[in-house]
């Protein structure tokens, strides 16, 4: 009788096991066995090991497809709808679908998440209001209601005694927003000196931010709200390219500077064919500033423009035409801007 090592039979024996599972693997066609994240690896998507969501299975949320890439929220919150259309009808950006839920929503809280909060208003530290809880400023049943007072009404009286150079400051929560659209506390005159000088000695020193910025973006800049009189500038303005529009305004005062004829001298512009209601501003001084792009740059000209046919002349007289156009207004040329200087 041939006798076989019991390690044989047992390896035997382990083979034929492993052969009957497989045999018995009956995952369908076309899917794999996936390994689910444990809840605290899970947490790093979502929070289901404390908070609304403890213990929520994978079922509720996932149940409806084919992958855990996908959820869904409604199985639970589907009946609070009429409720979540009225606290959420101040976003414009709202959509009562899973995907903007989780957007707004990421750690599952009943709350706006302060990082998605930053489109209306930034309350992430370090901005002034980075420590707020959502009670601060909203009504519970309706976010679209604002309110700044609860927390500022302590501070009325130095509120006021801040604001006294600011013609139509209010003590309201419009009001504050109208200025503060961000939540900043000020923007200082040495701060908005880069854009327009505000600062005191200046034309505008005693003006408020509305008086300038009537619109809830700060970059649109309303002149003619204050420069409202035309037939007075109009006067004033006796140049060419002159539009009585606030783009026009800034791009010759884009320093709040009113002495261009002045400041000009000796070239002469007042008289003959560089007379401004000939010529205008923008026919020389075409390029925009560096710094201010809205504005043009008084320090940079051109002459080519006009007196592109001119080089004949010049080389009768020696000249290698065309010169840089600063070589035009030079001493020995045209130092005012005439022919025969």
């Amino acid at each position: 009788m041939l006798r076989v090592p019991s390690i044989y039979v047992r390896l035997i024996g382990c083979a034929l096991l492993l052969a009957s599972c497989e045999e018995e693997d009956d995952t369908p066609d076309g899917y794999q066995v996936v390994t689910a994240l444990s809840a605290e690896e899970h947490r790093a998507q979502f929070p289901i090991t404390d908070g609304a969501h403890a213990g929520a299975d994978c079922q509720t949320c996932h149940g409806d497809f084919d992958t855990f890439a996908r959820f869904g929220c409604f199985n639970c919150h589907d009946h609070d709808q009429a409720a979540s259309n009225t606290i959420h009808g101040g976003m414009t950006d709202y959509a009562y679908e899973s995907e903007a839920c989780y957007r707004c929503h990421p750690d599952g809280t009943g709350e706006l998440s302060r990082a998605s909060h930053e489109r209306y208003f930034p309350i992430v530290a370090p901005a002034p209001h980075g420590s707020e809880d959502c009670s601060g400023c909203h009504k519970e049943a309706d976010r679209q209601v604002v309110s700044c007072i609860p927390c500022h009404a302590h501070e009325e009286l130095p509120m006021g005694e801040t604001h006294r150079a600011v013609a139509d400051y209010r003590f309201t929560t419009v009001g504050c927003l109208s200025c503060h659209p961000r939540g900043e506390i000020t923007i200082d005159a040495a701060a908005h000196l880069p854009f327009f000088p505000i600062g005191l000695g200046t034309a505008h020193a005693n003006e408020s931010c509305a008086s300038c910025h009537t619109s809830a973006d700060r970059k649109v800049i309303n002149c003619l709200g204050c420069h409202h009189e035309p037939a007075a500038t109009n006067g004033a303005h006796a140049i060419n390219d002159y539009e009585y529009t606030s783009d026009a305004c800034r791009d010759c005062h884009g320093d709040s500077q009113v002495d261009r004829i002045r400041a000009h001298l000796p070239v002469v512009v007042s008289t003959g064919k560089h007379a401004a209601s000939r010529v205008g501003c923008l026919g020389c001084h075409d390029t925009k500033r560096t710094d201010k792009t809205w504005a043009r740059d008084f320090r940079v000209f051109e002459c080519y423009e006009c007196h592109r046919g001119d080089a004949g002349e010049h080389r009768e007289e020696g000249v290698n035409y065309p010169t840089p156009p600063e070589s035009c207004i030079a001493a020995r040329c045209h130092p005012r801007g005439l022919k025969d200087d």
